[in-house]
């Protein structure tokens, strides 16, 4: 499919601003705390909101279990390591994964499986 999409990137700098890292007021993010999350791609980063424990952790872990193909296919809910061959540096991985942990969210979305909430969400595996 890459074959059909523009040669050129697109330039977005009239649109994108530049998020800071940690910061607990982002712009337009009122009661939002933006978290750099690296390992699975180096600029990336978790949104967290305290009030109600809600993270949106982008691809720092996923919501279904991305090591049993009948589990993935019917997004059962489980916590597990997300997409295992495109993590690029384990060891950030396992940093990120340890600080959204300590935050103890109460719902959370990620960018692969369904949106899980309640207080001990069941880990897929042990990494």
């Amino acid at each position: 499919m890459a074959r059909f999409f523009p040669p050129q990137s697109f330039q977005l700098s009239d649109y994108v601003q530049h998020l800071p890292e940690n910061d607990l007021d982002p712009p337009f993010l009122p009661d939002w705390q933006i978290l750099h999350v690296p390992g699975h791609a180096p600029g990336q980063i978790a949104l967290f909101r305290e009030k109600d424990r809600t993270l949106l952790g982008a691809d720092a872990f996923a919501t279904a279990n991305h090591e049993s193909v009948p589990e993935l296919l019917l997004q059962l809910p489980k916590i597990s390591v997300a997409g295992a061959p495109f993590n690029y540096n384990w060891q950030q991985v396992g940093e990120s994964i340890r600080t959204l942990a300590a935050l103890r969210p109460e719902a959370i979305g990620c960018g692969h499986g369904p949106v899980v909430k309640g207080p001990r969400p069941r880990p897929a595996c042990k990494n």
